[in-house]
């Protein structure tokens, strides 16, 4: 009788994982058939220097170490930005040495990303057209059943990037910015939105949000001010945003509220620091500032 419910009692959890298993290979199904669709509206837009997913199939299981090793070594094909627009396919050796930074940091998200996962992962084949020759690249599975990292879909922009900003009171933000507001309505708010292109999979590369909020009274003096800031990126992105108040706004006394604000996204490194009254920012793209916050402005 002991065995007989030892055995009920397992059975349910193996029913789970089975059915957590089969979701992950479905939605990974779906993502790269996704990926081979968009890949050839690349190829039909860029002509014979496009790269287009023909095929993927699983490597199996792998220590997770061997598998971000697979990813990182000298031969792998990687998918690298000359400009904006146009890419090129070199190997990780070149690519490397064109930008050592990113290449570490990929190898830090890697590792931390790595650990968090179970001891084996899977990996896949994928197979590539560009520029009439088939090349082959490896791409790690995420627990969820996405693609964690690969050297070519995960950094193809398949979208634009997009900056909004501007100077309002709470009450006339754009709709897009709802989600963000916390204050009154008179209240003025400086703000900054920024969300990168998306990859082959769907992943945005980096996204930024800057908003500064100063409340006055009825005399037109400052009450509060207040800034909030956050940042994120893909793997082998960066991205870095910030903002803060200069000389330090006097609430009850001032008539105004001052403030710096800088970001910076793109490949590594992208950084931003205070320096002096103001933020300097450092990478591919960047923009800095200040501004002026007054009741009646």
């Amino acid at each position: 009788m002991k065995a007989f419910l030892l055995l009920c009692s397992i059975l349910p959890l193996v029913a789970v994982t089975s059915l957590a298993q089969d979701q992950n290979e479905s939605r990974l199904d779906w993502l790269l058939e996704q990926a081979k669709s968009k890949s050839n509206i690349f190829g039909r837009s860029k002509g014979d220097k496009a790269i287009t997913l023909l095929a993927y199939k699983s490597r199996g299981m792998v220590n997770g170490d061997v598998a971000m090793e697979r990813i990182l070594q000298d031969d792998a094909p990687v998918l690298e930005y000359m400009d904006d627009r146009n890419y090129e396919v070199v190997s990780m050796e070149e690519a490397k040495k064109n930008n050592p930074e990113k290449y570490v940091l990929l190898q830090e998200q890697l590792e931390q990303a790595v650990t968090l996962m179970p001891d084996e992962v899977e990996m896949l084949e994928l197979t590539w057209a560009y520029k009439g020759k088939e090349i082959v690249s490896l791409a790690i599975v995420g627990k969820d059943g996405d693609i964690l990292y690969d050297n070519i879909g995960y950094n193809l922009r398949t979208s634009d990037e997009e900056i909004r900003w501007g100077d309002a009171r709470e009450s006339n933000l754009p709709n897009g910015y709802r989600a963000l507001r916390s204050g009154k309505a008179n209240d003025k708010v400086f703000y900054i939105h920024g969300t990168g292109p998306k990859n082959l999979y769907g992943e945005e590369l980096w996204r930024f949000n800057i908003r500064c909020t100063s409340a006055f009274d009825e005399k037109k003096t400052l009450q509060s001010f207040r800034y909030e800031c956050n940042s994120s990126a893909a793997m082998g992105w960066a991205c870095s945003a910030n903002a803060s108040s200069v000389n330090g706004n006097k609430m009850g006394e001032d008539t105004y509220a001052e403030f710096a604000w800088a970001y910076a996204y793109g490949e590594c490194p992208a950084t931003t620091e205070w320096e002096g009254n103001s933020y300097r920012a450092y990478g591919q793209h960047t923009s800095s500032g200040t501004g002026v916050h007054r009741a009646d402005m």
